[in-house]
């Protein structure tokens, strides 16, 4: 297998198709390569990536809802890939976020030794504020909704 940085540099155009915040990390979570939406949404520059060691994605996320608080770490041993869907996590700017959050194992073919991680972040703050909005708006609506009833009964009688 190439080094990590090579095989991460031919598929840049692939990883710059991406909607989603993508990039690729050694064995520990250190960012070898990170597209502009992952770039933006950590608030990376371009130039921390050709920092030694590179810098570590923890550095930018927290991450509470995973177990021992390490994506790269939690049930990685055992498979090939982990998903963690709404997970809470705080951005180093403080903001708390809502993340879909996928790790899959980059793993040398001759060895299988875990050479680093494709992650794929999604925010879903909005989506969950969304869909709370629309639960509250539709309980107000069938509370009018029973109220005009109501009235429409004491006018009929």
């Amino acid at each position: 297998m190439a080094t990590l940085p090579d095989w991460a540099k031919n598929l840049t155009p692939s990883f710059h198709a991406f909607l989603d915040a993508v990039c690729v990390t050694d064995a520990t979570g250190g960012i070898i390569h990170a597209n502009p939406a992952m770039r933006v949404f950590l608030g990376l520059q371009t130039r921390q990536l050709t920092r030694d060691p590179p810098p570590n994605i923890k550095e930018f996320l927290t991450f509470q809802g995973v177990p021992g608080g390490d994506p790269f770490q939690a049930n990685l041993f055992e498979k090939n890939a982990v998903r963690y869907d709404e997970t809470p996590a705080t951005k180093i700017t403080g903001e708390k976020v809502r993340l879909l959050l996928l790790i899959s194992q980059i793993r040398d073919p001759a060895t299988q030794t875990v050479q680093g991680h494709f992650v794929n972040l999604r925010e879903t703050t909005a989506e969950i504020l969304l869909h709370a909005k629309y639960i509250k708006m539709q309980q107000i609506l069938e509370k009018k909704e029973a109220e005009l009833q109501e009235l429409r009964l004491r006018v009929g009688s």
